[in-house]
């Protein structure tokens, strides 16, 4: 896809005017703790995620996929046919702070950034990736191939 500089400054005002909502939405992902191996909080990540790419429209499946013992992961198909070539994005929701790191490391906004376990790796990421294909809809821009 190439992007004018009308389809550029479309995305940037999504996002200036989505910034709340990320930034909530990112921080309800840190604030559901889910530490490596940590069953619980592997779904309880995927179920958040899971619900915020239903409100998607162009989103075509969203499958929960077991992972004995562990929990599961999320994949999620956008624009287009699972079938051909994707764009991916990955990522993961488990983090290596242990259950009750919140109590000590609270959320936390300064200035321009945010604070908390997991934040920066990866969860605030997880909720951009969600907010990419939601903003393509948003503009109208359609990728060429699939994000996955």
């Amino acid at each position: 896809m190439t992007l004018s500089d009308s389809d550029l400054t479309a995305l940037s005002d999504y996002f200036l005017s989505r910034e709340d909502a990320i930034v909530a939405f990112a921080r309800a992902l840190v604030e559901t703790e889910s530490p490596s191996g940590d069953e619980a909080g592997s779904k309880a990540m995927v179920s958040l995620l899971a619900a915020a790419a239903a409100g998607i429209s162009r989103v075509k499946t969203s499958e929960r996929v077991a992972s004995e013992n562990y929990g599961e992961h999320l994949r999620v198909i956008a624009f287009g046919d699972s079938r051909e070539k994707p764009i991916v994005i990955l990522g993961h929701t488990d983090t290596v702070h242990l259950r009750g790191s919140l109590k000590q490391r609270p959320w936390r906004v300064e200035g321009n950034r945010a604070y908390g376990p997991g934040v920066f790796d990866m969860k605030a990421n997880c909720a951009l990736a969600i907010e990419v294909v939601r903003a393509c809809v948003a503009t109208g821009l359609t990728p060429k191939r699939p994000i996955v």
